[in-house]
């Protein structure tokens, strides 16, 4: 039957006959190495929307954004207050809350933006070993690729 597949239907694999009844030749499915490559490819997606929404609550007491930009903007932060012998600056939260911040809560700050996002890695890995080593199209498929629950803890 057609049910579900009528998006595929042409006339490369359609016919009708001389009674009218139409016949349908379904495409065959993915090659293993097909699967692989579009899971691969799916898998490339969500770390990259992980690593771009990623979130952390610091040890500081807040959520604060866990991307490279952030790592950058902490950096940053650090590296002024050492400069100027600063103690304290003011920080965004990722709600865009602001906080009163030392020197000391940034440097923990930033070791947890860089640990979350070597669990994000160990994660992306981890998919991609399990991908590449599914021995048919239904293991591939069976793979839940997603980055819920990732943290550095």
């Amino acid at each position: 039957g057609m049910a579900g597949l009528e998006h595929l239907v042409s006339p490369l694999n359609t016919s009708v006959g001389p009674d009218g009844r139409i016949t349908f030749s379904p495409p065959a499915g993915p090659t293993l190495a097909e699967a692989r490559t579009a899971a691969l490819a799916r898998l490339d997606a969500a770390f990259a929307d992980a690593e771009a929404g990623g979130r952390v609550l610091s040890s500081a007491g807040f959520v604060i954004d866990a991307t490279e930009r952030s790592n950058r903007d902490i950096a940053g932060l650090i590296t002024s207050m050492e400069a100027s012998g600063t103690p304290e600056t003011t920080f965004c939260a990722a709600d865009n809350s602001f906080h009163t911040v030392t020197l000391e809560q940034l440097r923990a700050m930033r070791l947890e933006v860089i640990a979350h996002g070597q669990a994000l890695y160990a994660r992306k890995w981890e998919l991609r070993t399990a991908i590449e080593s599914a021995q048919n199209v239904e293991a591939v498929r069976a793979i839940d690729i997603n980055f819920d629950g990732v943290s550095a803890a």
